[in-house]
């Protein structure tokens, strides 16, 4: 009896535990969405416009835009990564 009045506070941590992971996983994969989302509409609007004001801010849209994944986020990485070479 004793046996599994010692495991009942360890289940406890561990469901608590994992209650706080999974929103906190929740919350970083939405905000790498959102950034993503942010780098995708910077870079158009710099290709779109044919110009480069930042390069700071294009070299730090090109390092997101590295990370996508999707086909709209790896020609905008070219095309911003030509831009900038152009500048």
């Amino acid at each position: 009896m004793e046996g599994i009045r010692k495991e009942k506070p360890m289940l406890a941590i561990l469901i608590i535990l994992f209650l706080l992971v999974i929103p906190a996983g929740i919350f970083v994969a939405v905000l790498v969405v959102r950034t993503q989302s942010s780098a995708k509409k910077q870079a158009a609007r710099m290709v779109k416009s044919g110009k480069i004001d930042d390069p700071k801010k294009a070299e730090r849209t090109l390092k997101v835009l590295s990370s996508a994944k999707d086909l709209e986020a790896i020609s905008l990485y070219q095309k911003l990564e030509k831009l900038l070479e152009e500048s």
